[in-house]
């Protein structure tokens, strides 16, 4: 799980799905990195 965020639009996007504060051409990118940064804090979990 993603704890802290330095970017309040960031935080926003993740917690609430609102992308108001971050570039529009970037949303997608944003939230791929997101989901793998999640995913691989939770895989390195078991060791």
């Amino acid at each position: 799980m993603v704890k802290t965020f330095k970017h309040k639009g960031l935080k926003n996007y993740w917690t609430k799905n609102d992308s108001s504060k971050i570039p529009s051409e970037m949303v997608i990118k944003i939230r791929l990195i997101l989901d793998l940064l999640n995913g691989v804090e939770h895989s390195s979990a078991g060791f």
